[in-house]
């Protein structure tokens, strides 16, 4: 196993840490247990900026793959891969700046002098966190398929 196939290892075994925080999260809002919820997505955005910076650093320490050597259908799964990453990143920004304008109001913090926050501000935080997830859920099951193709070329 090269050192490529170990930062991929790596990096599936993160994004299952990515997924499982964003699932106890939204578990967690369900039960109305705001402070968990906060806690694990901001795990779960810690290990999202994880991923990031190691993958800056492995693209300029170990370079890129060499997906000449990928079928067709393996460069088709790593688009689609991307493009649920990418909006993963996008719907998951969006949560985390409509969470932090939440985060002061009544709906969350119960007290009574604080202003009440709008419910359409509530609704997009809740699809933006929901497709986000979708797409965690949903890349992680297309870089399993990736992994996959990697070890068997190996």
């Amino acid at each position: 196993m090269d050192s490529k196939l170990i930062f991929w290892c790596w990096a599936l075994a993160n994004m299952g840490l990515v997924v499982g925080f964003g699932v106890r999260g939204m578990r967690a809002i369900r039960a109305n247990r705001v402070e968990q919820h906060r806690r694990s997505m901001v795990l779960a955005s810690f290990f999202v900026v994880a991923f990031l910076v190691a993958y800056v650093v492995k693209r300029l320490v170990l370079g890129g793959e060499d997906l000449g050597t990928w079928t067709r259908a393996a460069r088709l799964n790593l688009y689609v891969h991307e493009a649920l990453v990418v909006t993963m990143l996008l719907a998951g920004g969006t949560a985390f700046a409509l969470g932090r304008r939440l985060a002061a109001t009544r709906r969350v913090t119960q007290s009574p002098g604080d202003p009440l926050a709008p419910r359409e501000t509530l609704a997009r935080h809740r699809l933006a966190g929901r497709v986000a997830l979708t797409c965690a859920l949903l890349g992680f099951a297309t870089a399993c398929g990736i992994l996959g193709g990697m070890l068997a070329r190996a």
